[in-house]
This record gives C-alpha cells, sequence and structure tokens, in this order.
C-alpha cells in the first residue's frame, strides 16, 4: 500500500494548518525552508515564528487514495478555514465541493470585478461545462434537493399555491423556451446536439431537426433513446 499522511502543523498562537502528503519528510523540509510561498498564511506565520516554533505532527497514515478524503475531512474537523487558522482552501471529497475560506472568497470576487467576458469565451465555457456534464454527469445528478424536507413551502405556504395558468399562458411559454432571448441564447435547458458525421454543432434539438428535415418529436425520442438512434446526431 502507497501510504498517505495527513499533518497539522500549530503555530504559537494556536493557529492551525492541515495538509497532505506522500512524503512527509520532503514536506518538513519544504516548510523549514519555506518552500510554501503559495500557501500564504502558513508561510508568512513560519516566517514570523520560526519552524521550530511551530508543532509539526501526523495525525492519520492511509492509503494514497484516500489521502484528499482524510485531509478533508479533518480540516473540517479543525475548522481550518476559519480566518484565526491557516488553510485557504480544502480539496473536494466525496461529493463535496472544494472548500475555500471566506478571506480567499473575497479576494478572488475583487480580481474579477469589472472583468468582461467575450461572446466567444462565453460560447466556449457553455459548451465545455455541457459536454463535461454529458461526460462525467451533472454535478447535481443524486443530489438532495434544495428545498426537500422544508415544510414552510408546502401548501398554502408556498407563494405559488393556488396560482393557475392559463392555455394562452401555457402557449407562450412553450414559445418563449423555443426561441432566442434578448442576449441571442437560447433557453438555459436547451441541449447541445453534434453531428458526429461532420463535427457540426446545433445548439437545440428544434434546430437540428429543422436543418435534417426531421420531424421534432422524432428526433428527441431518438436523442433521448426512447427509439433506435439510426442517426449521426447526439447531445453532448
Amino acid at each position: 500500500m502507497t501510504q498517505g499522511y495527513i499533518y497539522k502543523i500549530t503555530n504559537p498562537k494556536g493557529a492551525i494548518y492541515i495538509g497532505s502528503t506522500n512524503n512527509i519528510n520532503r514536506r518538513k523540509l519544504d516548510y523549514k525552508y519555506l518552500r510554501c510561498s503559495k500557501q500564504i498564511k502558513i508561510f508568512r506565520s513560519l516566517k514570523k515564528y520560526g519552524f521550530d516554533n511551530h508543532n509539526f505532527e501526523v495525525i492519520t497514515i492511509c492509503d494514497l487514495k484516500d489521502i484528499y478524503f482524510y485531509e478533508n475531512y479533518y480540516g473540517l474537523v479543525y475548522n481550518v478555514l476559519e480566518s484565526k487558522n491557516l488553510n485557504l482552501k480544502l480539496p473536494k471529497s466525496d461529493d463535496r465541493f472544494i472548500s475555500i475560506s471566506k478571506e480567499t472568497r473575497i479576494k478572488i470576487g475583487l480580481a474579477h470585478k469589472g472583468k468582461i467576458i467575450s461572446e466567444e469565451q462565453k460560447t466556449s465555457m457553455r459548451l465545455n461545462l455541457k459536454k463535461w456534464n454529458y461526460e462525467n454527469g451533472h454535478s447535481m445528478l443524486g443530489k438532495t434537493p434544495w428545498n426537500k424536507g422544508k415544510n414552510f413551502l408546502k401548501g398554502e405556504l408556498n407563494p405559488m399555491f393556488g396560482i393557475k395558468r392559463s392555455e394562452e399562458w401555457k402557449k407562450n411559454h412553450s414559445d418563449n423556451c423555443k426561441i432566442r432571448n434578448k442576449k441571442n441564447e437560447f433557453h438555459n435547458k436547451s441541449k447541445i446536439v453534434l453531428n458526429l458525421e461532420n463535427g457540426v454543432f446545433h445548439f437545440t434539438a428544434r434546430e437540428a431537426a429543422e436543418t435534417y428535415n426531421i420531424k421534432y418529436s422524432t428526433l428527441k425520442g431518438k436523442l433521448n433513446g426512447i427509439s433506435k438512434n439510426n442517426l449521426q446526431l447526439k447531445y453532448v
């Protein structure tokens, strides 16, 4: 078994840092000689108080494949993302996203404030995200809905309770979902269709159906696996 080490560093003021490595001796030398400038809070602490005035201890030895799980676990146990402690972030563990301290989130926000993204970049980001979701599954797949068990939204307490939509409203809503919005973008639930033969993308199934003169409902059935897909078209 290749071993991984979860370690804890405590400075003279009691501030804690949790980290992980597969080479504990090399990691100690990195901290001793301040080769950790990207970990700014622990770097400043080591520079201020000196390595010898920090308590460095291994708290868990585990299989290397489980190293991020335990780093995340002990990071949460010791609450290392609090401003008084020394971590800026924790790694992803299972279905948890990377945890980032409030201080770091503010810095990231300020760094991106006023940044303008071109339409080309937006399109590229949207295509890459849809491709990732198609290959890896949507990030919310299998997750508990945010409103599950929220009794304050049930029955008459729900702001939509008793509201009925007319047939005219339903038709208009349906039509609006099929056209581009003011930013010239399709509805956010539209899926991109790829032609495997020539590599051409179509932003919606309806657009693809019109391009290849296929009945929309027929194409949707093939793309969703309801009927046999003998076309060179698929969702991405």
